[in-house]
């Protein structure tokens, strides 16, 4: 005797497979069709590109160079240390571009490193400066500094 006969079979199959292209379909409209359309809809400053920062960092300078990809509100990028004690490090970017604030969380590529922080910068200067403040891990002491930023827009030549 057959406990599930070739109806429910089928039926089982069919949900399986109806339930996987739903999920495909949601997968490709979360992230393909949605940021392409925030980024259609989008009408506000850009700050996509490259920017350039000199910072002090409780007595030692450090040139960072960030380089910044938008879609819609969304902000991803990488920023490298081009000078300073912690030179050739480098860092993801994630954050949001809204009301010309940048917020955002920066994090070590390092896995073994526990560096990370914030920032919110406000666009200034006709779009060509971000100026605000961070968030750190200041190791030595175990504890969280805040530090000013201004990045500078780096022109295209």
């Amino acid at each position: 005797m057959n406990i599930i006969g070739p109806e429910i079979l089928s039926g089982i199959i069919a949900g399986i497979i109806a339930t996987a292209i739903i999920v495909f379909l949601r997968q490709i409209g979360l992230k393909i069709i949605r940021p392409w359309w925030e980024d259609f809809l989008y009408d506000d400053a850009r700050i996509e590109g490259t920017w350039k920062s000199k910072t002090d960092y409780s007595g030692y300078v450090e040139i960072e160079v960030w380089k910044l990809e938008q879609i819609g509100h969304s902000i991803k990028g990488t920023v490298t240390v081009m000078q300073g004690d912690d030179q050739g490090k480098t860092y993801t970017i994630e954050g949001k571009f809204k009301n010309l604030i940048l917020t955002g969380i920066y994090t070590s590529t390092d896995k073994s490193a526990i560096d990370r922080g914030t920032i919110n910068l406000m666009l200034v200067n006709n779009g060509h400066t971000l100026t605000g403040h961070g968030t750190y891990y200041y190791d030595p002491d175990h504890i969280i500094k805040t530090i000013n930023y201004t990045w500078q827009k780096e022109q295209k030549a």
